[in-house]
């Protein structure tokens, strides 16, 4: 089977907002949620790999990367209704559904209330209970991120102290899908995070 490795982008409808998804192989639909401050590009290896049985769907989730960012709308339940509209538009069958942290939540919150579109569901680091400090750290640490950067190269360098053990290919992959170059009038073009650090 031949396929893209970066997989084809497409904008998909979510609940009231479009999402932006890497598309490749072909059979059962799979559908990849990644975590919190990441985006579909961080399933890349593993997607490749799937997409030699089934047609996989990596998507950028509300407020991630390239999909639409609202100013509210960040409940679970949001991510549910998005995720339910997307298996709802890729197919007939229901869907394996793999997620990381915030990912895995929303897949089993998914599967949980919409049982006859989720064929199988993954969960990957994730525990049913999260200490209210935990999200008072994210919050310190999203507010205290840059939004932008001077080149690739900061990027880079910020990502990699943020996250040290982390292999550079990953670095890498997250940079291709969270940042983009945006020209800001009458000064140099910065990268910027589509969906925070």
């Amino acid at each position: 089977m031949r396929f893209d490795r970066r997989g084809e982008r497409r904008r998909r409808p979510g609940h009231g907002i479009r999402l932006s998804t890497l598309e490749r192989g072909d059979g059962p639909p799979c559908v990849l949620l990644h975590g919190i401050t990441a985006n579909a590009r961080v399933w890349d290896p593993i997607a490749l790999r799937l997409a030699e049985r089934y047609r996989v769907v990596a998507v950028d989730q509300r407020g991630h990367g390239q999909s639409d960012k609202p100013n509210a709308g960040y409940a679970a339940a949001d991510f549910v209704a998005d995720t339910r509209r997307l298996i709802e538009d890729i197919g007939t069958e229901p869907a394996v559904v793999i997620g990381h942290s915030m990912g895995a939540r929303n897949g089993l919150a998914t599967a949980a209330r919409h049982p006859d579109l989720v064929a199988a569901c993954v969960a990957i680091d994730f525990g049913p209970g999260i200490e209210p400090g935990v999200f008072d750290a994210l919050d310190t640490r999203i507010a205290g991120s840059p939004d932008a950067f001077a080149d690739e190269e900061e990027v880079r360098r910020y990502l990699t102290a943020r996250y040290p053990t982390t292999p550079p290919e990953a670095i890498a992959r997250r940079i291709a899908g969270g940042y983009r170059r945006r020209s800001v009038a009458r000064s140099p073009p910065v990268v910027s995070s589509d969906s925070g650090p």
